[in-house]
């Protein structure tokens, strides 16, 4: 059975969370807590952060790398649809997700996370606001009307949805 170390405040390990029901495969969730570091997260990750995807011998702790192990193994086709050329796209998005659009809320939760609201530094939190703005109206773009960025679910929603 597959396992997965996560934490639920984590988008990265949302990510592999939704591509794992989408794909409908059964698995086992630990929960680790931010800031303390998990026995078996430490065992697996030289990082000791999380996700942590083991399934049976095979350890993977990076979110995107598991997306991809997933496809191989249980979906093909079914997290990157389409044309090399779609897939493609699928993974810009993927990595427009982790690089834009997380960053552009980071700053916030990070602000909110840490602090009593008396002390929040509503400058950090009005351009983390601006950001967030600007990545939904460069979403809603490429978006258009259409339900999903590629011609059905994908890893592109898997990535962005837990933003």
């Amino acid at each position: 059975m597959i396992t997965l170390y996560h934490r639920s405040d984590c988008p990265f390990c949302w990510k592999v969370r939704i591509a794992l029901v989408e794909l409908g495969i059964n698995y086992q969730l630990i929960d680790t807590v931010l800031g303390e570091k998990h026995p078996e997260v430490i065992k697996y990750n030289p990082k000791g952060s999380v996700p942590v995807f083991v399934d049976g011998p095979t350890v993977i702790w990076e979110s995107n790398t598991i997306l991809e192990y997933l496809e191989d193994v249980y979906g093909p086709e079914k997290l990157y649809p389409g044309s090399p050329a779609r897939r493609a796209q699928q993974r810009l998005l993927v990595s427009y997700s982790d690089t834009v659009v997380g960053p552009a809320l980071r700053d916030q939760v990070f602000e909110k996370r840490s602090k009593p609201k008396a002390e929040w530094d509503w400058d950090v939190i009005h351009k983390s606001e601006e950001a967030w703005r600007n990545c939904l109206a460069q979403l809603e773009q490429w978006l258009g009307d259409k339900p999903y960025f590629s011609d059905k679910f994908s890893v592109a929603e898997c990535a962005l949805l837990p933003r």
